[in-house]
């Protein structure tokens, strides 16, 4: 099957070509391939006046009569518009995902879930047999065999994915960005010791002012970043800003935390619900919309990417985003549900300018020219403007979400104490 070269190019100029006339003439008579879990590293733009936003175009084949397209169930014609990533990480799957995730929450998940116990284990007494964190004293030597344990179920999934493995840096270090930059080299130090190179690797840091700044060091250095625990627009721009590579977006989080605060104000430019008015205006799935077109407009090199999905609609109400990430449930909803005519098997990725009947884009770079962004939005984001306009929902879920995921490293940690030191030492 063949590939398309993806390119970001400036308004009005086409941006998926081929990489040459032979190849094109070669492609132009074959079905193109839905884009990977991936993508090439591009310096970050600036617009200078109105939006000038960025599109990831493909090329469109004229050759063939419309008989000739196949139906399409509706996760088929969204996988034109986005890459959907399948919620992998809670264990082995039977195919090869796009993606998978590495963390101290995975792993303990792992060895209380259904997955191979023995796989796991033997995973967990490789890192307490590894020469290189027994040099340590105290408690971080059981920091590092933890990181190692972590590193060695990343490489295991590394194996099996087409894309990248996202691996967590140290949750308990998010206050601290010189030591969230040392504990990613000595996570991708340990990669490199497995075979997996970097380049498959895709670190994962949390939303706070010292995380993105670890994140600048990284994607300065060269390696691929992830941040999480965004629900607040302030941190969509730092992280943009600081050149993360991914910004991932929990939808159903976001929503979670609204419904348990009715007073707080879902949509800043509507009326008060306060009042009696009763808005169909979703925080999290603005954030995300929000979030591309920003990043399409400033900082065409991030992605985005929506999770947390737990219903069609959403996945649906998506459509256009870079990445989104589905459970089982809803990709078999999608994947069960018929569009009411054949999808286009030219097209990959488009600006919104192709429509497929009931997948339509939510977003594209025509959409994201026409968003109006405040003066504030438009420039650097230091620490007194992220700590400022951090929103209450925003410093709320942060909170918790590096809470929960330091609770899991404690977990892992404790494993990793009970069956030290292993039986072969």
């Amino acid at each position: 099957m063949s590939t398309m070269n993806v390119v970001v190019t400036s308004p009005g100029r086409v941006g998926c070509r081929p990489s040459n006339e032979k190849t094109n003439r070669k492609r132009s008579s074959q079905r193109t391939a839905s884009p990977s879990f991936d993508w090439r590293s591009r310096p970050s733009q600036t617009a200078s006046s109105r939006n000038q936003c960025w599109a990831v175009r493909a090329s469109e084949q004229k050759d063939k009569p419309p008989s000739y397209q196949t139906s399409a169930s509706e996760l088929e014609a969204l996988q034109r518009l986005s890459v959907v990533v399948p919620d992998s990480h809670l264990g082995y799957f039977n195919e090869s995902p796009a993606a998978a995730s590495a963390g101290s929450a995975v792993l303990c998940s792992l060895m209380q879930g259904n997955a191979d116990l023995r796989e796991v284990e033997g995973m967990v007494h490789a890192a307490l047999s590894s020469g290189g964190c027994t040099q340590e004293d105290g408690e971080e030597r059981f920091s590092c065999f933890a990181d190692r344990a972590v590193v060695n179920i990343g490489a295991s999934f590394a194996s099996r994915v087409t894309g990248k493995v996202t691996t967590e840096v140290d949750p308990t270090l998010a206050t601290n960005a010189e030591a969230m930059v040392q504990n990613a080299h000595r996570l991708l130090d340990m990669y490199k010791e497995c075979g997996v190179d970097k380049e498959k690797i895709l670190l994962k840091f949390p939303a706070t002012y010292a995380g993105i700044r670890a994140v600048r060091v990284l994607e300065q250095e060269g390696t691929n970043c992830l941040v999480h625990l965004v629900s607040s627009f302030v941190q969509v721009a730092a992280a943009a800003q600081a050149g993360a590579s991914v910004i991932q977006i929990s939808i159903g989080r976001i929503r979670d935390w609204y419904r348990q605060h009715p007073g707080a104000i879902r949509d800043p430019n509507g009326p008060r619900e306060d009042s009696g008015f009763e808005s169909e205006y979703d925080p999290g799935l603005a954030l995300v919309k929000k979030a591309y077109n920003y990043t399409r407009c400033f900082h065409p090199k991030t992605r985005i990417m929506a999770s947390g999905i737990r219903k069609k609609s959403d996945a649906l109400n998506c459509a256009g985003c870079d990445f989104i990430v589905l459970g089982e449930k809803v990709l078999k909803e999608l994947a069960s549900s018929d569009t009411a005519s054949g999808y286009n098997d030219s097209l990959s990725i488009t600006d919104g300018s192709i429509q497929f009947d009931s997948v339509n884009p939510s977003m594209s770079v025509d959409m994201a020219s026409e968003d109006e962004f405040k003066d504030w939005e438009k420039q650097l984001v230091d620490k007194d403007v992220f700590e400022a306009k951090m929103d209450e929902a925003g410093q709320e879920l942060l909170v918790q979400g590096i809470k929960s995921l330091a609770t899991s490293r404690a977990d892992l940690v404790t494993i990793v104490k009970k069956r030290w030191p292993p039986p072969n030492m």
